[in-house]
């Protein structure tokens, strides 16, 4: 997935390890959060999508406007999952 982001969980559920990716697009911003529990099984367990700004064709046009975006899809995959994404390392 491009702009793969790994990150560190404040919350498990369930055993697992726990990782977000986001995907960020002209039109739509997406956050994942996955737990993996072996290299053959992993569950999507919460799913965040909002709508991008501040990207043109790849490119960062507005930092601000990208992070809006970038955060709204990071809540709603927290909120889906049950779980909190407190550290993102790329």
């Amino acid at each position: 997935m491009k702009n793969e982001i790994e990150s560190s969980i404040t919350k498990f559920g369930g055993g697992g390890r726990l990782i977000a990716a986001l995907d960020l697009g002209s039109s739509k911003t997406v956050a994942i959060i996955a737990r993996v529990s072996s290299p053959d099984e992993v569950e999507i367990i919460g799913i965040g999508v909002a709508e991008s700004r501040g990207i043109r064709s790849g490119s960062v046009t507005n930092i601000q406007e990208a992070v809006k975006g970038i955060e709204n899809a990071i809540k709603e995959a927290e909120l889906m999952s049950a779980v909190e994404v407190d550290v993102i390392r790329h």
